[in-house]
């Protein structure tokens, strides 16, 4: 398993991971005004940053990587822009629905709940499709169009 694939592993897994406490936390504690919400919204983003760093970090050091191991090669960036562009689409389709919203002047709670499900799922998804690729094989750019 190579560098760039590790990253998406501890990426996915993250997801995985703020989406399970975000989601019953949310639901356990409904509450549309911006002041409970929001903060948890806030540290559950925050904290799934600071462990995907610092999960990819350990991975690291646990392997031993060095540093000519870490250069992407020519598949590791073919499928990183094949499983953007999978995972950009749900966060395009959740912006578009978040206009609608914003037009229909819905809730902020709701507004921001979308965006917040576009980049999960835009994550999500996106690192399933590149580790798909990674052990299914990368198509090539004849089948990708």
């Amino acid at each position: 398993m190579g560098y760039q694939e590790r990253n998406i592993w501890v990426q996915t897994i993250v997801t995985v991971i703020a989406l399970a406490v975000y989601i019953p936390w949310t639901i356990a504690q409904p509450s549309t005004d911006g002041g409970e919400w929001l903060w948890r919204m806030l540290w559950v983003i925050g904290g799934g940053v600071a462990l995907s760093v610092t999960g990819g970090i350990a991975w690291q050091m646990a392997v031993g990587i060095t540093r000519a191991e870490s250069t992407p090669d020519e598949r590791d960036i073919r499928i990183s822009h094949a499983s953007e562009r999978v995972g950009t689409s749900f966060l395009v389709i959740a912006g578009l629905v978040a206009i609608v919203l914003c037009a229909m002047a819905v809730s902020p709670f709701w507004i921001a709940h979308t965006i917040a499900a576009g980049f999960a799922l835009s994550s999500l998804i996106g690192g399933l499709a590149a580790l798909g690729m990674y052990h299914a094989g990368m198509p090539s750019w004849a089948e990708m169009r």
